[in-house]
């Protein structure tokens, strides 16, 4: 009678075991055999059962809700991670292919794997998760800023203290989030973060120092061992030119005693090495690290090795110190050439400057005399003052007689003069336009209550037309200063503007502002046919309609100007 109610206990249990996701809460165990139940229902939900037993149900309970087997809906947010990385690297593909043959496993095909087969998916399946969390990068609650850019690397707290037993010890004295290592370029934290995550990390020879380094910082024994074992692999595959020294001071600097050994024993005779000068360039680094290999090998006469080692590093050293006191001399034999040229260029323009001096002292000397000759002249062509007959003799290349050196000296005077007057006018000039364009200015920004006289300013447009700036500025205060009187109450179309509108139109076809502005202000006038036909003849629609092809998207233009246009068609 009892073999057959465990019979049938048993045959109840399995069935429960594969319907136990098919309702929310119809199949929990209330019976005394629940216990039983323990190797199928490993899972977490404490708050769906009332004893010890059923808590072990969230291995395949812990999505009751959605009515699917644990197996089929683990990872039902895997086809958004999908749409969201479809173009990351490979192995985040092969990753999602494992989750994919994972969901597909039932059941019995769990049952039927050996029990090592089992554990070897249970691994499998737990880096699965870490691999999705780590790319998916949510829930981040940690951040990691590396390299001197301090790039931002997203983290988990739990992961990080559960794999590192130096971020547990710094996470658990302090509350800050935020840790920064400002000596490690942001490519290697990122690969070792991503090691934290899958234990996979891709080494080579330009990387592996630094990331056994941050191993070495985070404690991390398990990625030394797979460095140090990547590392020995390499070496041991190498042909007979390859010198294992070069790794031995590399073992040295990142204190790997085991890859100092692999490498020690590679080298063997370390003799040999010495004697072949095998060891490179033997700065005072290397000879420390090769004096501790002499002392740590087998070798007899290690004496004599030093010192022959001491010969060589000796050689080496008076080497090197020679060729960087050649480089350091030749880049300060072109720091001076280069402050040599810098002083030429400040004397030869000081030299300048004086020579401008002495020109306008010259001049000054040449009214105070009254027309009493110095004896000095200044030459634009040297550069410089030189004597009256000098500087005949060698503009002429020859000799002169008195008279004709007077004559010269006569005509030379007369153009210096001539040219001071277009200097002085010049300068004259840029001071008044500067000045004018100020004013303009200053109106448009209401730093001034005067009105500025509209003929003065229409002068002035005109007389400077070749500088587009004044163009530009006084276009818009006569635009300001129609609003204020009434421009048509002046019949001569040159006291409206009209030419000098035109002008500038024609003479910057490029600049939008003045083409607005212009037709803007050309609007405000009344064109009688009288106006319209002298328009034509000057060729002004053609200018409203070279804007109006230039300027097809500033709709003050478009709008204004057709409808200026439609004036003289009309």
């Amino acid at each position: 009678m009892d073999s057959k109610s465990n019979s049938e206990s048993e045959s109840n249990n399995e069935n429960q075991f594969e319907n136990e996701n098919e309702t929310d809460s119809e199949n929990e165990y209330e019976n005394e055999n629940e216990n039983e139940n323990q190797f199928e229902n490993e899972n977490e939900n404490e708050n769906e059962n009332e004893n010890e037993n059923e808590n072990e149900n969230q291995f395949e309970n812990q999505n009751e809700n959605e009515n699917e087997n644990q197996f089929e809906n683990e990872f039902e947010n895997e086809n958004e991670f999908e749409n969201e990385n479809e173009n990351e690297i490979d192995n985040e593909f092969e990753n999602e292919n494992k989750l994919k043959n994972i969901k597909q496993m039932n059941k019995n095909q769990l049952y039927e794997m050996p029990l090592e087969e089992y554990n070897k998916f249970l691994v499998d399946e737990f880096l699965a998760h870490q691999k999705l969390i780590y790319q998916t990068q949510k829930d981040y609650d940690f951040f990691i800023y590396a390299g001197k850019e301090q790039k931002k690397i997203l983290c988990h707290q739990l992961t990080l203290n559960s794999r590192s037993p130096f971020m547990y010890i710094r996470n658990h004295s302090q509350k800050n989030p935020h840790f920064f290592l400002p000596d490690f370029e942001p490519e290697i934290v990122e690969k070792v973060i991503h090691f934290i995550y899958t234990a996979e990390i891709e080494i080579n020879n330009n990387n592996f120092e630094k990331i056994y380094q941050l191993a070495h910082l985070f404690i991390l024994t398990t990625l030394k061992i797979k460095i140090e074992k990547e590392i020995e692999n390499f070496i041991k595959k190498q042909t007979k030119d390859f010198n294992p020294l070069e790794y031995y001071f590399k073992s040295c600097d990142i204190g790997s005693r085991y890859l100092m050994s692999v490498c020690q024993k590679l080298i063997g005779d370390i003799g040999n090495f010495i004697e072949k000068d095998k060891f490179g360039t033997l700065d005072d680094k290397n000879f420390v690290k090769i004096i501790k290999l002499i002392y740590s090998s087998d070798a007899k006469n290690k004496t004599k090795l030093f010192l022959d080692l001491a010969k060589k590093f000796k050689e080496s050293y008076e080497k090197t110190r020679k060729e960087e006191k050649e480089k350091q001399e030749k880049e300060e034999q072109e720091e001076k050439e280069e402050e040599e040229k810098e002083e030429e260029k400040k004397e030869k323009k000081e030299r300048k400057h004086e020579s401008i001096q002495n020109f306008f002292r010259f001049v000054d000397d040449l009214k105070e005399n009254k027309g009493i000759q110095p004896d000095l002249i200044y030459s634009f062509e040297f550069n410089s003052f030189l004597p009256f007959e000098v500087l005949i003799t060698i503009l002429n290349n020859k000799l002169v007689d008195i008279n004709e050196i007077n004559q010269k000296k006569a005509k030379q005077i007369k153009e210096l003069n001539d040219r001071l007057n277009e200097i002085k006018k010049s300068i004259q000039d840029d001071k008044e336009k500067k000045t004018f364009q100020k004013s303009l200015e200053d109106y448009l920004n209401d730093k001034t209550k005067d009105t500025l006289p509209f003929d003065q300013v229409l002068e002035k447009i005109s007389f400077y037309k070749q500088d587009e700036r004044i163009q530009e500025t006084g276009i818009s205060v006569l635009n300001q200063l129609s609003d204020k009187i009434n421009i048509n109450k002046f019949r001569d179309k040159n006291l409206r503007g009209i030419p000098i509108i035109l002008e500038a139109m024609k003479g910057f076809e490029d600049n939008e502002n003045i083409q607005e502005k212009s037709i803007l202000y050309l609007n405000k006038i009344n064109f009688d046919l009288n106006d319209i036909q002298e328009f034509k003849n000057i060729n002004g629609n053609l200018s409203i309609e070279t804007a109006l092809n230039k300027f097809t998207n500033n709709e003050n233009i478009q709008n204004l100007g057709k409808k200026l246009l439609s004036k003289f068609n009309n």
